[in-house]
């Protein structure tokens, strides 16, 4: 069914959490990689250089045939977090392109194309390129409205799913949280040790609240930004699905909320109701607090509730 999904490795929840870490303190994120000239068949014609702190791949818009074609390349010497990330993006926008085209006339993720491994052992991605502006690039007040439109469809997409191809999805069920949860406190606590008694409170606020858990699953995107969403020619594309799970209902939501109330001082938030607000707005808010390369406003969360 899905043929562009064989022989691509799913990594294990210890994979992922080690490489976590292992992030945090080497930051291999950081180091900036030059694109390649060519990718098999794809020709460069313009590098993409990020103006913010992650660099874990070289991405360019490259051309094939007369079409452009968006490419992120994967050259290092170990695999690293964004190793990982890289497969499970490919994975599941093999699925949710499909998804996503069947199920709304609205709102779209681009086609993967392939997966190139170079003879100097990189691993180039390739994707269908969107023309279009950034949400960031629109007017604020629209934003909500796109946010609003890309959660419905999400939905729609998690409830038509069968029980196989949730197999393909990292699942993130009650175990990740609690297990997980003590390393992300001690990372948060290392980058800011005067904020332990915050994150020891946050963290049984976090306890207190897993009796409270709705237990629906769907698919959370756990990235959703303004400069995730394109419009182009009346269609919506979600962008970046490598952080993509299966997982508790209201993770995206739960995050906007958080960038809502604490980064653009919204009161109002992002929505009145969400399923299993606080318990993932604290986990939320601890992991990446605790992360080198995030903002601060998820800090400023822990700080205004448990301060």
């Amino acid at each position: 069914m899905h043929d562009k999904l064989k022989n691509i490795e799913k990594q294990s929840f210890l994979e992922i959490l080690f490489a976590s870490i292992e992030a945090n303190f080497k930051k291999p994120q950081t180091d900036t990689q030059k694109c390649k000239k060519l990718v098999s068949k794809y020709k460069l014609i313009n590098p993409i250089n990020k103006n913010g702190k992650l660099h874990n791949f070289a991405t360019g818009i490259y051309e094939n045939g007369g079409k452009k074609y968006f490419i992120k390349t994967w050259n290092k010497k170990s695999k690293d977090l964004s190793y990982y990330s890289a497969i499970n993006e490919f994975r599941v926008s093999s699925i949710l392109f499909d998804k996503f085209k069947n199920i709304s006339n609205k709102v779209y993720v681009p086609e993967p194309i392939e997966i190139v491994k170079s003879k100097d052992g990189s691993f180039s991605y390739i994707y269908e390129f969107i023309e279009g502006k950034a949400l960031s690039k629109l007017k604020a007040d629209e934003h909500k409205t796109y946010f609003n439109k890309v959660l419905k469809t999400i939905k729609k997409v998690s409830a038509s799913l069968s029980e196989e191809e949730k197999k393909y999805f990292n699942n993130r069920g009650m175990y990740f949280y609690l297990s997980s949860l003590p390393i992300l406190a001690l990372l948060a606590v290392c980058k800011s040790p005067s904020d332990l008694h915050i994150i020891t409170k946050a963290c049984i606020n976090f306890l207190k609240k897993v009796k409270d858990v709705d237990h629906t699953f769907s698919l959370a995107h756990r990235d959703i930004h303004t400069d995730n969403i394109k419009v182009a020619r009346n269609k919506i594309y979600l962008l970046d699905s490598e952080d993509v799970v299966w997982t508790f209902s209201g993770f995206d939501e739960s995050d906007l909320n958080i960038f809502y109330k604490y980064k653009l001082k919204d009161k109002n938030g992002f929505s009145a109701k969400i399923e299993n607000s606080k318990f993932l707005e604290i986990y939320i808010a601890i992991h990446r607090s605790g992360n080198n390369l995030r903002e601060d406003y998820y800090r400023q969360y822990l700080i205004s509730n448990y301060g």
